[in-house]
């Protein structure tokens, strides 16, 4: 299989989907898929059952037993800040001819360091992989500004709306501690959070954004133009250092929806940060928890009868007691985050 470096430069990159596979797709998916046919996920992928709970927020649901009970052992972290172990698990110890999608390598940038694509071994959904920037630097799982650029152009080197990207932190449910993204298409579903309204924050200068009637509250962000994406990942940033100096687990969406101005029909790249309460030790991959992809609407469900009784209440009870009171507490402090 080859492994040779995807290269682009900043005209491949598009705020506003065509609706039309890129390049970009189109070799994620073939190298995706070959590594499929070959055996080298922990299970077969399918499209899990699914369904849209009742309601205002359009949950989807997901059945999927498979990532319950054949995934990777997620690893036991203790806190935000829980030092890199290169003794343990980390994405440098991969087979790449098992595991590599691909390397971004973008024109005209000099950098030793190396953005890699790689499959996610327990996917769920198409063309499950994990974004991994700077993997050979070996870093734990905290954002950096060049991990949140990274994470822009990788939306924008794609032609479709339904490519998202989501980080869990330590203490957020991330499995492992080797700084990385979750990316993977889902298709075929409109998320509340693309269309949802928000106001600004008056403390951030115009800068950061709340969430509007959501059980989950946030801050919000929005990329308007690929001349934007050093800004706006600065402005991300700003946020994810507080959290990190304040021990606050977090959790990042990336996802393209309607510009924050209702009025314009342009097309933006909307990203999502809850500061939430943290989860100490090692998750249950069986259980029912609140991570990226159940706060951002996406609920992954692993026991057949949970699947069949669960609803949009049942989840929003749940997002709320993981969020509310860290979101109005960093609420209080933005002064100090965007002064």
């Amino acid at each position: 299989m080859a492994t040779t470096a995807f290269e682009y430069s900043t005209t491949d990159l598009r705020v506003s989907a065509t609706g039309n596979k890129t390049r970009f797709d189109e070799l994620v998916e073939t190298r995706w898929n070959q590594h499929m046919d070959a055996g080298h996920f922990r299970y077969p992928f399918s499209s899990p059952e699914s369904k849209i709970l009742p309601g205002k927020y359009n949950f989807l649901a997901q059945l999927n037993y498979n990532r319950a009970h054949n995934r990777r052992a997620p690893q036991s972290m203790l806190s935000l800040q829980q030092p890199y172990n290169p003794d343990g698990f980390n994405f440098t110890k991969i087979d790449l001819s098992k595991e590599l999608v691909l390397d971004l390598a973008k024109r005209s940038i000099e950098t030793k360091s190396k953005h890699s694509i790689i499959i996610n071994v327990s996917p769920l959904e198409k063309c499950s992989s994990l974004v991994v920037p700077e993997i050979n630097e070996r870093r734990p799982q905290l954002l950096t500004e060049t991990s949140i650029q990274v994470a822009f152009e990788t939306m924008l080197l794609s032609g479709s709306s339904s490519l998202r990207l989501g980080f869990n932190s330590l203490c957020a449910y991330a499995s492992v501690n080797h700084q990385h993204w979750h990316m993977y298409y889902l298709e075929n579903v409109k998320l509340y959070l693309e269309t949802a309204e928000v106001q600004p924050l008056p403390a951030t200068n115009g800068r950061c954004y709340e969430l509007l009637d959501y059980p989950a509250p946030c801050f919000a962000f929005q990329m308007k133009s690929v001349e934007d994406i050093v800004a706006v990942s600065k402005s991300v940033h700003l946020l994810i250092e507080y959290l990190i100096r304040n021990d606050i687990a977090h959790n990042v969406f990336m996802t393209r929806g309607q510009n924050f101005d209702r009025d314009s029909k342009d097309q933006v790249v909307r990203v999502f940060v809850w500061g939430r309460e943290s989860v100490i030790g090692s998750k249950d991959p069986g259980a029912f928890v609140i991570a990226v992809c159940e706060l951002a609407g996406q609920i992954l469900i692993y026991q057949e009868e949970f699947f069949k009784n669960v609803s949009e209440a049942d989840v929003a009870r749940k997002q709320r007691e993981a969020t509310q009171f860290v979101f109005a507490k960093v609420k209080n402090d933005l002064c100090n985050v965007f002064s």
